[in-house]
């Protein structure tokens, strides 16, 4: 299967559908909101419409300030040409709804044929993704595209769109910052705590050693050494448990650092595709079309055995 033969196909079948589209618009033809009153073919009678325009379908107009339609098929010849309409507007129609189709056909089977060239590996070219810039667009053949910076195994980076970008590429350089980003906090977090308890505990133990204990040898020490002692025992208990606290952050912490180290290692197989260039572009930008799933895990397993 000739893939460059494939993708002109596709270029066309779009070309024509814009095309189409253009003509549709072209076909407009404005009545500047003269005033008429006509019979369709049902006999039902528009008294006084102001006449907005006439499409290749149907007739626009407002009557007491709201819009309605008619069909032009609905209209017979001599109304329309009453109505300034020329009475080959429903064969235009006609002919472009026929081309239409045509294109639309053209386009479905050359997408299909594109979908076969992405099942085979032979069509399609290694990409390592560097940054996923974000979606900049949608394709109703090929749903969401990004924008993204990436490069072949040899060679520079350039930015491309890419579309069925599978949801961990998509999302793998967000989650990656927003981890590092809670492992930078909870550091900062974990060791602004630390030197706070360190501070705490220092006073504390000065505040101890400076206390009598029960056996003062004058009496009259006893009621405010009982005092300042229970104060003391309370507050290594807070500092027992700030302790308990800082070393289940420091656990979480570790925790997080392991499941962001595992996402790392698992960049690869996150971010390097293969896909199929396409020869199309997006935004002004080549289109890149990432291959199915199956097709990436059967390309992998060949490359395990080889080795």
């Amino acid at each position: 299967m000739d893939a460059q033969k494939v993708m002109k196909t596709i270029l066309i079948a779009a070309a024509v559908a814009l095309g189409l589209f253009n003509a549709l618009a072209q076909n407009d033809i404005p009545l500047d909101g003269k005033t008429a009153t006509f019979t369709d073919r049902q006999g039902r009678v528009y008294d006084r419409a102001a006449l907005v325009r006439a499409d290749l379908t149907r007739l626009i107009f407002k009557t007491n300030g709201d819009f309605g339609t008619v069909a032009l098929t609905n209209l017979s010849p001599a109304t329309m040409q009453t109505l300034g309409i020329p009475t080959n507007q429903v064969q235009k129609a006609q002919e472009l709804e026929r081309q239409r189709k045509e294109a639309a056909l053209k386009q479905q089977a050359a997408t299909a044929e594109e979908q076969q060239l992405l099942l085979d590996p032979t069509n399609l070219v290694l990409i390592k993704v560097d940054v996923v810039a974000g979606k900049v667009g949608y394709s109703p053949i090929y749903g969401d595209i990004y924008k993204c910076s990436m490069r072949k195994a040899q060679g520079a980076a350039f930015t491309a769109c890419v579309a069925k970008l599978s949801p961990d590429m998509a999302t793998y350089p967000g989650r990656v910052a927003a981890m590092e980003q809670a492992v930078a906090q909870l550091t900062a977090l974990l060791e602004n705590q630390s030197a706070q308890l360190a501070q705490r505990q220092r006073q504390v133990e000065i505040a101890d050693a400076v206390t009598p204990g029960l056996d003062a040898e004058y009496y009259y020490y006893y009621g405010p050494a009982m005092t300042q002692r229970r104060l003391i025992n309370l507050a290594y208990l807070d500092l027992k448990d700030a302790n308990a606290a800082l070393e289940e952050g420091r656990r979480n912490l570790e925790e997080l650092r392991g499941q962001l180290t595992a996402v790392k290692n698992g960049e690869a197989a996150a971010t390097t595709k293969l896909m199929l260039p396409s020869r199309r572009t997006f935004n002004g930008m080549p289109l890149y079309i990432c291959a199915p799933e199956s097709v990436q895990q059967t390309a992998v397993a060949a490359d395990q055995k080889t080795r």
